[in-house]
């Protein structure tokens, strides 16, 4: 089947426009747009959706990791991470994030002025910064088949530089860079010491025309085979500029957006026709409701009904099991009572070996680690079970707490009861665990 790419990429201070034609693995029927203004290309492309990539200065790349995965877990979280290391406040920010490799997190962050300065329209369905489009291009096109490889971009004045291992992001760096700066090499110095890395093959693209000057000045001085792949090799009937890479990775992106990283809000994403029609559909499920609605309604009448006939019944066993008892308007206590009372007895037989509420929190306490730093507000214990609670620093820290109360033998099925962000960037948290 074959679709139509657009993009709108941004290099330096002016736009490009390009479209093109993508059937199975195959690019072709180049067309560039060569108007000058943004809302010129805009208007070119506006009878098809297109997918638009702003210069990589204008945002913030980071690489979280954390002990869990899965983005409902992580975007509770994120923002808070993010808000620990960008210099604006997170509120003024547009963010996004994805997972790539189990617990090993890319987010951007981008300030919302930026974005509005664009003046987005419908048939925009993503914005991407040049470094994501370039990266993006690269695995689509399959320029590589190592598993453990390093992925350069200089975009301007910023230097990306992301290794990947298995497909899974392990390490990045995001900075200013010149020609007169020494970053580069410093940041390829400590990745070439950092063994667990690995790193078997580089692969750098660089806008600014340099790159064949960056290639000889990294392999000289670090004896190391630098990559720079060519469009022309996976492009047939052209010549193309370096800020194509740029071009190509965001039209592709416009045809599968799903699950890439968007900067666009949840207002500014516009539905795509597939999305239209479960809309449409929705609107079907929305009737449907109302009906589902009625019959729980109907069903809690009868529930209703069943209750009182329960109460009744309950007031008719208590008179047989306590037929001289006088009346008490909370029968269930008064079985809670007995049954407790039963229980003591029990216990002063000796059959009970729990711990004492005491020894619990000495164990507790004893097992925590000192590095963690968590203020407890509540400690609670019966024969069966202990809960705690209190605050922490990071979700991480949470998941060491657990891990520590494992450690004692006498505890078992440790479970986080609740867990979420409380005043001051601090980490809420309730753990109960059976005795």
């Amino acid at each position: 089947m074959k679709r139509r790419a657009s993009s709108i990429v941004q290099h330096n201070d002016q736009w490009h426009g390009v479209s093109f034609s993508v059937t199975g693995h195959e690019l072709s029927e180049f067309q560039i747009h060569q108007e000058n203004t943004l809302d010129a290309l805009k208007d070119t492309l506006k009878e098809s959706e297109y997918a638009m990539s702003i210069n990589t200065s204008s945002g913030y790349m980071m690489h979280f990791s954390f002990p869990f995965s899965g983005r409902r877990k992580i975007s509770l979280i994120i923002n808070n991470e993010m808000g620990n290391v960008l210099p604006a406040g997170i509120e003024d920010m547009a963010t996004d994030f994805q997972e790539i490799g189990k617990g090993n997190v890319l987010s951007v962050a981008v300030p919302k002025d930026t974005i509005s300065e664009l003046r987005i329209d419908k048939n925009l369905n993503i914005l991407t910064l040049n470094t994501l489009a370039i990266l993006y291009a690269f695995k689509w096109l399959n320029v590589t088949d190592r598993k453990d490889y390093a992925f350069i971009n200089i975009d301007g004045n910023v230097a990306s530089i992301m290794v990947f291992q298995q497909d899974t992001l392990t390490y990045l760096r995001h900075f200013f860079y010149s020609l007169e700066s020494n970053l580069l090499l410093e940041t390829f110095e400590e990745i070439l010491s950092r063994k667990e890395l690995g790193v078997e093959a580089y692969y750098m693209f660089n806008s600014n025309g340099d790159v064949h000057l960056q290639k000889e000045l990294i392999e000289n001085n670090f004896n190391i085979e630098m990559n720079t792949p060519s469009l022309k090799t996976y492009i047939k009937d052209g010549d193309y500029p370096e800020w194509f890479w740029a071009s190509v990775g965001t039209a592709l992106l416009s045809i599968s957006p799903k699950n890439e990283i968007n900067l666009l809000s949840n207002k500014q994403k516009q539905a795509s026709p597939v999305n239209r029609v479960f809309l449409i559909a929705g609107g079907g499920l929305a009737a449907l409701g109302i009906i589902v609605v009625l019959m729980c309604y109907l069903n809690y009448f009868l529930k209703g009904r069943a209750y009182s006939y329960l109460v009744s019944e309950q007031s008719k066993i208590y008179r047989s099991v306590f037929p001289k008892a006088p009346p008490v308007k909370d029968i269930g206590r008064v079985f809670e009572d007995k049954i407790k009372s039963l229980e003591q007895d029990f216990h002063g037989a000796g059959i009970n070996v729990s711990m004492p509420p005491l020894q619990v929190l000495a164990e507790v306490s004893s097992r925590m680690d000192n590095q963690i730093d968590i203020k407890l507000n509540e400690f609670t214990c019966d024969e069966k079970e202990f809960s705690i609670s209190g605050t922490t620093v990071s979700f991480a820290s949470v998941e060491k707490i657990k891990a520590s109360l494992g450690q004692i033998k006498e505890i078992k099925n440790i479970d986080i009861q609740s867990v979420d962000i409380a005043a001051g960037k601090q980490i809420r948290f309730k753990i109960r665990g059976k005795l």
